[in-house]
């Protein structure tokens, strides 16, 4: 009876401490995985890819949006109603982008230069009028650029294309800075010593701090 009692006491005390273990694993992720965006508080200054770089740098995991202007056809007429934004591979993952077929471009396909284009579905039923075009071609400013990803966005109010940031070149289109940029950072601390390292004042900062979990079931822009 005592071996036995003994046993399951030595049962429960395992299983406490294999909760306890969990529930800080589960805890250090949520808790110390915040995102945190910075922008400037003059609307008239955005950050340039020089700064991109600071992030880049320390090995901090970033994203962020550059909206462009490119002339976007199906082949057949021109959508003007169809946002472009420029962006890095890790957007879909800041964001909890979900996909009804293909996903979003990956670091290799960036670094390649390759002619793919991701669209929520909104622009998908704008350009396709449906939704199974993974495969078909966009052109944007006559270039032809393949369909990879059909995103299903939880906001999704405007039509969009994603596409990678480092094909602004081949497009011929201008740099139009960024207004915001989203890291995820362990704490405000982190984040504050990591923004002076940008060269300005923190005071000429916004930052805004969002729970991951939180972060991950909004829309970035």
């Amino acid at each position: 009876m005592a071996k036995r009692r003994k046993r399951k006491i030595a049962f429960w005390l395992l299983f406490l401490l294999l909760t306890g273990v969990v529930l800080f694993v589960i805890w250090k992720e949520v808790m110390q995985n915040d995102v945190y965006g910075v922008s400037f508080k003059k609307g008239n200054m955005v950050f340039q890819d020089t700064d991109l770089s600071v992030f880049e740098k320390e090995g901090i995991e970033i994203t962020y949006a550059k909206i462009i202007y490119p002339t976007v056809s199906n082949g057949l007429c021109e959508k003007d109603d169809v946002s472009v934004i420029a962006t890095n591979e890790n957007y879909g993952y800041f964001t909890d982008m979900q996909f009804e077929k293909g996903a979003f471009f990956n670091r290799k396909q960036a670094e390649r230069k390759l002619e793919v284009v991701v669209i929520n579905k909104r622009a998908a039923y704008a350009l396709f009028g449906n939704n199974d075009c993974v495969g078909e071609i966009v052109y944007l400013n006559r270039m032809p650029y393949q369909v990879i990803g059909i995103a299903e966005e939880k906001q999704e109010d405007k039509a969009r294309i994603y596409i990678s940031d480092q094909m602004l070149e081949s497009l011929r289109l201008p740099n139009t800075g960024i207004g915001q940029i989203w890291c995820k950072l362990p704490n405000m601390a982190d984040m504050t010593l990591t923004v002076s390292k940008l060269g300005y004042r923190v005071e000429d900062f916004d930052i805004i701090q969002r729970n991951f979990r939180w972060f991950l079931s909004n829309s970035l822009f």
